[in-house]
């Protein structure tokens, strides 16, 4: 008898000992998975944020060129197609970094949403 209550016990002890491995598993599995999802949100909000500093930048280009154009406008220190071939360069890397006008945030919004 004694013999027959100690397999039940262990067999007893072994299914306790899959319950708690499993529900161990499941409780790593969420934790995982909102671990995962943290990583995303912080992931977005670099892109985020690193989006609006090139579009601050850009616009400060635009605004800085057109500056040096008023501050050039009434001499004759440098001539207007030098000018004009600096500005065009400007503008242009201020257009290649802006996510607005370059529609990179578009991407993020088909990925992420």
């Amino acid at each position: 008898m004694a013999k027959g209550a100690g397999k039940i016990a262990l067999t007893v002890q072994r299914k306790q000992q899959i319950i708690e491995e499993k529900r161990r598993r499941h409780e790593e599995a969420i934790s995982a998975a909102a671990e995962a999802r943290a990583e995303a949100e912080r992931e977005r909000i670099d892109r985020l944020v690193g989006e609006a500093a090139a579009f601050r930048q850009a616009q400060d280009i635009r605004a800085y060129v057109e500056a040096a154009r008023r501050a050039i406008a009434s001499t004759e220190a440098v001539p207007e197609a030098q000018f004009d071939a600096w500005a065009q360069w400007a503008n242009e890397n201020a257009d290649r970094i802006d996510p607005v006008l370059s529609r990179a945030f578009l991407q993020n919004l088909e990925d992420e949403f």
